[in-house]
């Protein structure tokens, strides 16, 4: 009979077994935490900011206000024409953003103008969603913060290639929480209520569910396309022909109510999110709409084009709507930055972003208190 039947307790080769096990999961946690876990601090820090970027740049708006809480929103028609104040309407190309959320503002992105550094790059105007008066006026110089967070957050600065860069580290950082799972996964009562004392092994425990939803996340957001084909849906398009309009050079193009509500009655319970005008007379409007039953981010809106002169749905844009891969490709994104939670969910993703910092924190000076120890006692075995 092996000791164990007998005795109760494992054998000696079990567990030693067992402790060269532990001791290989210990390595593989430190040394994949101190070889890319600053880099996943820097993101995660990153990825919180971004989180609130809306939110962030309301504060650098003048204060709106609503005369009475029954108060509607401006018109359209005014809100374009402050935007047209400042540019000509017919000198590029322009779509309105609908405020989603309370006191969130109208934004109007113009593009192709003489002020901004490169042609190509839009300026943004913000516009008070009640009063229809210009809030602010952002050109791509002004939105550099924006701009270098998310290719930091994203490519860690490293242009497209950065993208493989960033899915390695963010697997290798994986493998980090999931070992230190198994490191603080108590075998004992008294071993738990040692390691609950101990606020590196308190953190890890509470933060290691969103790190790992964050990650797998992250993985397919960052992963290229072309390298998981069998994980992205094609698009769903209505058939159309390319370039049919009603116009005949004569009439004049319907109120932009009317385009709205010929979209809107397409689509039962929509709701409008983006408006894109005509760039040419022959061009239709997009009306970008949230249908309920897919993501409401811009890649899961109905994109519909409407004809400006008769109100007809020329065609129509639909998301991906079937298998696992359709569903990926809806709500990854709401799930990563927490936003298909809800106001609880982006709070929580954001306090997640940080897990990262303070995980390196705390880890790295226990490793380092512990190396010294090690070192010292080291050197006061030494004869002599």
């Amino acid at each position: 009979m092996s000791s164990r039947a007998v005795t109760g307790f494992p054998s000696s080769k079990s567990r030693r077994s067992r402790l060269n096990g532990r001791r290989l999961w210990a390595k593989t946690h430190l040394w994949i935490a101190l070889s890319v876990g600053w880099v996943m601090a820097v993101m995660g820090i990153s990825g919180s900011i971004l989180i609130y970027k809306d939110e962030l740049e309301r504060l650098f708006l003048p204060p709106i206000q609503r005369q009475s809480d029954s108060a509607p929103l401006a018109d359209v028609n005014k809100v374009m024409a402050a935007a047209y104040y400042l540019f000509s309407k017919d000198s590029g190309s322009w779509s309105l953003t609908f405020p989603q959320g309370e006191g969130a503002p109208y934004r109007v992105t113009y593009l192709n103008n003489d002020l901004t550094v490169d042609v190509m790059e839009p300026v943004e105007i913000w516009i008070d969603p009640y009063r229809a008066k210009l809030l602010r006026l952002t050109q791509a110089k002004d939105r550099w913060l924006d701009d270098w967070l998310y290719r930091l957050h994203s490519t860690l600065q490293l242009g497209d290639g950065g993208r493989l860069w960033v899915a390695a580290a963010g697997g290798l950082f994986a493998v980090s929480v999931t070992s230190g799972l198994y490191l603080w996964w108590p075998g004992r009562l008294a071993g738990f209520r040692w390691k609950m004392t101990s606020l590196h092994h308190w953190l890890g425990m509470i933060s290691a569910p969103v790190l790992l939803l964050s990650i797998v996340t992250g993985l397919y957001l960052a992963l290229p396309q072309y390298l998981v084909p069998w994980l992205h849906e094609a698009d769903k398009t209505a058939a159309w022909a390319p370039g049919q309009n009603y116009f005949t050079g004569t009439q004049s193009p319907l109120p932009v109510e009317d385009v709205m509500a010929s979209a809107l009655a397409a689509f039962p319970g929509a709701r409008l999110r983006r408006l894109s005008f005509p760039e040419a007379p022959e061009d239709p409007y997009i009306v970008a709409l949230y249908w309920p039953g897919y993501a409401d981010t811009p890649k899961g809106w109905v994109k519909v084009a409407v004809d400006a002169y008769l109100g007809k749905v020329i065609s129509y844009h639909l998301p991906p709507d079937q298998g696992i891969r359709a569903w990926l490709e809806q709500w990854i994104y709401l799930l990563h930055n927490g936003s298909a939670m809800g106001p609880g969910g982006r709070a929580l993703l954001c306090l997640g972003g940080l897990a990262p910092g303070v995980l390196m924190t705390t880890g790295t000076l226990t490793w380092w208190r512990r190396h010294r120890r090690r070192k010292k006692r080291r050197f006061e075995l030494l004869p002599g």
